[in-house]
């Protein structure tokens, strides 16, 4: 929540996102070694001020909208 919270505040919540691939980490973020604990993190970051909006944002609607301008990116390079 602190990391989310540290962007969102310095670069703005365009620039959150959340994957879900744990994949090759060594060490896991506390409380948080799995997907099926991402609600938790909901919870927290509910408690740390963030409106429903940038949640789905950070989980993921940025995402989305990036990887639309890069489909839309490359498509123009063709």
């Amino acid at each position: 929540v602190s990391h989310m919270d540290h962007i969102r505040r310095t670069q703005g919540i365009e620039h959150v996102a959340l994957g879900t691939d744990w994949e090759g980490w060594v060490v896991f973020p506390r409380a948080l070694d799995s997907a099926d604990k991402l609600v938790a993190l909901i919870e927290g970051l509910l408690r740390a001020g963030w409106r429903a909006e940038e949640i789905h944002a950070a989980y993921g609607e940025n995402f989305l909208r990036v990887l639309g301008q890069v489909q839309a990116m490359a498509g123009q390079q063709a």
